[in-house]
């Protein structure tokens, strides 16, 4: 049967339902003629395709995708026809991933079509690849405080949160509509009552250890400190940076096992209550979870023991980076 397909431009019908065809091949080859005949008479037929919302057995719809591209390289995505807007902005909720990863990549950044990615769900799509591309989408889009609002609530997804493309997508998302994630996250978050309570009082007799997240890169910006054995310390955590931290200070050597200990929690459903601290003799002393532009302030009173005190952010997947040594001497 292969042998015998001629694809021509003189016969859009037979490309357009070639969109569909089992071979990949056959396909990319109608769109590609479909797209240099570079006539709009297909346009209906291919809107047709769009809104079929069949799936094959393995969730996909071929030919619907096709259409899609078809659509956009006929440039009847570019804000000029309604029609075409309206049809690809609906595609955002096919029930084939691949077709409302291709709507994502498809459509204008306007502000018309952003607001259609942002209502139909896709920043927290089901499908990685769809939500990647979704969260992609959001760095080319104007600056908004919509769309900052719509990522925080991304952030708040620990899955998202564990994926490193998804992360590493959404920091420099939120990094574009900063001024709206922040926004958010200081009016959204429950705790944050919680957490700045504690930075009303700081002892007079406290030696003071201020440390802050460094932006963008799973650090805090004090990697040593000392302190006397069995002084009065307290330390101010800064948080400028767009995620949550934490901080714990734990005892030697049990950086490592700590560590493990917050990976395993990181899959309860109960840790955020619980700031991702885990529950072990190891971890000394620990703040809540800050969110982001918050401050918290930790005192306690440090171990008789001289020695090095490792200190370290236990949101997930972040204490292999996010560490530090708090080195105890004798006075």
């Amino acid at each position: 049967h292969d042998q015998s397909m001629s694809l021509s431009p003189d016969d859009p019908d037979a490309l357009v339902e070639a969109l569909g065809h089992d071979n990949m091949f056959w396909r990319l080859t109608a769109q590609r003629l479909l797209v240099e005949r570079g006539q709009t008479d297909v346009l209906p037929d291919l809107y047709e395709l769009v809104q079929n919302e069949q799936v094959d057995n393995l969730g996909l719809n071929s030919a619907a995708l096709h259409a899609l591209w078809t659509i956009h390289g006929l440039d009847a995505l570019d804000g000029s026809n309604e029609e075409a807007l309206s049809v690809a902005t609906d595609a955002l909720s096919h029930p084939a991933a691949g077709v409302r990863k291709a709507a994502i990549r498809a459509l204008p950044r306007t502000e018309q079509a952003n607001n259609g990615i942002l209502n139909s769900g896709v920043l927290h799509d089901q499908d990685p690849h769809t939500q990647l591309a979704a969260i992609l989408s959001t760095i080319e889009m104007d600056e908004s405080n919509a769309i900052g609002e719509a990522l925080y609530e991304v952030s708040r997804d620990d899955e998202v949160m564990e994926d490193e493309w998804l992360a590493e997508a959404l920091k420099l998302a939120a990094s574009k509509h900063e001024e709206g994630y922040k926004g958010a996250t200081t009016l959204g978050s429950t705790d944050a009552g919680s957490s700045a309570e504690g930075s009303s009082s700081i002892p007079e007799d406290a030696q003071v250890v201020r440390i802050k997240t460094v932006v963008n890169e799973l650090k805090f910006d004090v990697t040593d400190f000392t302190v006397d054995a069995g002084g009065t310390v307290s330390i101010v955590l800064e948080n400028p940076d767009f995620m949550q931290h934490n901080l714990l200070i734990v005892q030697p050597g049990a950086l490592e096992k700590v560590g493990k200990a917050a990976d395993e929690l990181a899959t309860n459903p109960d840790a955020a209550a619980q700031d991702y601290v885990p529950d072990m003799p190891e971890v000394l002393h620990a703040t809540p979870l800050i969110n982001p532009d918050e401050s918290v302030t930790l005192t306690f009173t440090a171990p008789e023991d001289p020695g090095d005190y490792p200190y370290v952010c236990t949101f997930p997947g972040h204490w292999r980076t996010m560490q530090g040594t708090m080195t105890v001497v004798a006075n």
